[in-house]
This record gives structure tokens, C-alpha cells and sequence, in this order.
């Protein structure tokens, strides 16, 4: 599937009960606006500054329609790892 495809991609999403986005930070506003057309909650694992800016931009149309996102949360697996207290 090519995930710039907005209504083939938001067709697919629909009924998912959440994504979880690990493609390439410069799809993530592509991904991200599917799962709003398709009411579907977003994640992923973060990106550049300014697309993580551009992200924030649709905060207000996201709480409006009650679709969570959360976005940026990858780490930097040796400065945080989320999961180090599984890893004992």
C-alpha cells in the first residue's frame, strides 16, 4: 500500500483499534490525518522538529473529534529506554 494515498490508506485504517505508526517520520502527518478521517487513535515514534510541529498543528482538530493521538514516543535507546525496567 502506498500510505500517501489518503483514502485508500484512511479506507484500510477504519475499524483498527489503534495505530501504531514506525514508518519514516516524513509520513507521519499522512498517517496521521488518515486515522482522523478514520476516527482511529495515532501513535508514533516521533520525527524531526518541524514535523513534529506540523503534528501539533492538528491538536485542537483531533480533541474536536475525539480521536487520540500521541506522537514522539520512540527514545533514544541509550539516553531513555522505555522499556530498561523490562529488561532485568
Amino acid at each position: 500500500m502506498d500510505i500517501r494515498n489518503h483514502e485508500e490508506l484512511s479506507r484500510t485504517l477504519k475499524g483498527s483499534d489503534v495505530v501504531i505508526n514506525a514508518a519514516q517520520y516524513y509520513f507521519n502527518l499522512d498517517v496521521m490525518k488518515a486515522c482522523l478521517q478514520a476516527k482511529v487513535p495515532y501513535i508514533d515514534f516521533g520525527g524531526l522538529f518541524h514535523m513534529t510541529r506540523k503534528q501539533m498543528e492538528l491538536d485542537d482538530t483531533f480533541a474536536r473529534e475525539g480521536v487520540l493521538a500521541i506522537i514522539g514516543m520512540g527514545g533514544h535507546s541509550r539516553a531513555y529506554p522505555p522499556w530498561r525496567h523490562l529488561m532485568r
